[in-house]
């Protein structure tokens, strides 16, 4: 199961301290769709937020990334390369 890898980097990680993930994310358009179910795993944007939360993490942010030149197609074409996550193991947290 995917959440176990983020239980473990919660686990090694110190109170206090903070994880970020930098990964692909499913495409909205269906074309890209078709070819990326076919290729790899590509998670919805929420997903990666709920496997932070699963592990323990708190305070999850989720920021689309991709070059700037990038941007103005994505809307045309409703792709986003990537995301990058971040989540703080709480103070009051156990290892």
């Amino acid at each position: 199961m995917l959440v176990s890898g983020f239980k473990e980097a919660y686990r090694v990680l110190k109170i206090g301290g903070k994880a970020c993930l930098i990964g692909p994310v499913h495409p909205t358009f269906w074309l890209f769709q078709f070819f990326a179910d076919m290729w790899m795993l590509f998670p919805k944007e929420d997903g990666y937020i709920e496997w932070f939360k699963k592990a323990g993490f708190k305070d999850v942010k989720l920021k689309r990334i991709g070059p700037k030149w990038y941007r103005g197609v994505r809307r045309q074409h409703r792709l986003i390369m990537g995301c990058s996550v971040t989540g703080v193991k709480p103070l009051s947290a156990w290892s």
